[in-house]
């Protein structure tokens, strides 16, 4: 199973860097091209942070890798909207969303890697509310846009 996992793990890890990297040298400006580079760093980083212990990277590396993974969703959800929405630019609204969004998450890798003493469980219950109401605002947006 471990030769499967990465095996598909490590694939879409190199076919997201090779998006992103396509992105950013060839395709022609546009709104969603920052956050499709953005988002494909972010989720490549998410991959490899989530890999099982036999596939962890050296540990600066893992730390570093971990700290990249935070904002996922967020980058995710703003390419979404900019694909979706016709007038979309990056309000104060979708700022204040991303950062209450990755400030708990940022708090839980401060306490993975012992710079904080406690993780309060509530955090991790707000993190995953405002998944869900992301998941579902962007949803929303592909509907009706």
């Amino acid at each position: 199973m471990l030769l499967i996992d990465g095996l598909f793990r490590f694939s879409g890890v190199g076919l997201l860097i090779f998006l992103a990297v396509v992105a950013a040298r060839s395709w022609p400006k546009s709104k969603s091209r920052p956050y499709l580079v953005l988002a494909c760093a972010s989720v490549a980083a998410l991959f490899i942070g989530y890999a099982p212990p036999v596939f962890e990277p050296p540990y600066p590396l893992d730390a570093v890798i971990r700290f990249l993974d935070v904002p996922h969703l967020v980058f995710v959800w703003l390419f979404g909207l900019s694909l979706f929405q016709s007038d979309f630019n990056l309000r104060p609204f979708h700022v204040v969303v991303g950062i209450a969004y990755c400030l708990p998450i940022l708090c839980a890798r401060f306490a993975q890697f012992g710079v904080m003493d406690e993780f309060p469980f509530w955090m991790m219950v707000m993190v995953d509310v405002m998944a869900l109401g992301i998941a579902l605002h962007l949803i929303a947006s592909a509907l009706l846009g």
